[in-house]
């Protein structure tokens, strides 16, 4: 990577979650991420190929910790955030690269298919990323960390 690029967007001391962080666009974000000095708290159902990303992070010089976490699941999505505050103490950068996608029309796709791959599209990435990292950021400004952020939380609790 270009020097002048890492300057310019340097992450040293930001926590970055990354869902879908096993394969494709999710790896290669995880892995910028990374290389821009965040630590990275990678997520995806694929925990072989998970522990194997860490890995290369780290290998090159990086923070990385690899979550198994299934993002259909609320509760597993509650445990990936309480995982990265945990281990890293905030989380700056939630990025929902995780993803499913069906190979067949619709009338041909079982409710169940259909179901698991609106939660994990939508519902998840759109209600649960942002409101931890808001939660995140509002605790936060509580210690001077980060001004202004409350009003995030306060947005998303109104809807």
């Amino acid at each position: 990577m270009h020097q002048e690029l890492v300057d310019t967007f340097a992450l040293a001391g930001r926590v970055a979650v990354v869902t879908g962080a096993a394969s494709g666009i999710g790896r290669e974000t995880a892995r910028v991420l990374a290389q821009a000095g965040a630590a990275v708290v990678l997520a995806d159902v694929q925990g072989q190929a998970l522990g194997e990303v860490a890995a290369a992070i780290e290998a090159e010089g990086g923070k990385a910790l690899a979550c198994r976490t299934d993002i259909s699941r609320r509760g597993e999505v509650a445990a990936l955030a309480s995982a990265a505050i945990e281990a890293y103490g905030r989380i700056d950068i939630w990025a929902n690269c995780a993803g499913i996608m069906v190979n067949a029309s619709i009338l041909d796709t079982d409710e169940e298919t259909l179901d698991r791959g609106i939660a994990v599209n939508h519902h998840r990435p759109v209600e649960r990323g942002p409101r931890v990292q808001c939660h995140h950021r509002a605790a936060a400004e509580d210690d001077g960390r980060m001004k202004g952020s409350a009003r995030c939380l306060r947005a998303h609790q109104a809807q």
